[in-house]
């Protein structure tokens, strides 16, 4: 399981104690209005404490809502960066001068040319660590070293465990 997964199952967990605690305080604001219509609260009590339950309630919509849209946010972010990646080689080679030039801006963070003709190519962090993980993927998987793949990906988590290991 990637880290990505452990993240996005943990904010699932999140959002469904969210969800059960918002079940429980619609039943707490159900049950104390059938004990002040019964009597056994006064209207004071039914009152003051509808009303910390509401507020909450209230809160945990609004957490539960942003929660799942931040989530679908940043699911949907990290696709069309990857697939934007994987298009990168056939964009820049259909491209014209000024496209790559823009490309190679969007891209590349630093260049530095040292001595001898030794040009050094800083990119922007992103794309730094996509290149590190698609190296870490050519030697992992060059190894021959067995592995839990989750949808075609190799586990963040077993990457680290292989360059302890070497």
């Amino acid at each position: 399981m990637s880290s990505l997964d452990k993240v996005y199952i943990a904010e699932n967990q999140k959002v469904d104690e969210q969800s059960k605690r918002l079940k429980e305080l619609n039943l707490l604001i159900k049950k104390s209005y059938e004990d002040k219509l019964k009597g056994n609260i006064t209207e004071d009590q039914f009152k003051e404490l509808s009303s910390e339950w509401q507020q909450e309630r209230d809160l945990l919509s609004i957490e539960i809502k942003e929660s799942t849209e931040v989530s679908k946010s940043i699911y949907k972010n990290i696709d069309l960066i990857i697939k934007f990646c994987n298009q990168i080689p056939d964009i820049y080679i259909n491209a014209t001068l000024e496209e790559k030039q823009l490309l190679l801006r969007m891209i590349i963070d630093d260049i530095t040319y040292a001595e001898g003709g030794i040009i050094q190519v800083k990119l922007k962090p992103i794309f730094e660590a996509l290149r590190i993980i698609k190296h870490v993927s050519a030697n992992f998987e060059a190894e021959n070293v067995r592995c839990k793949k989750t949808d075609g990906l190799i586990s963040l988590d077993r990457w680290c465990e292989y360059f302890r290991q070497n």
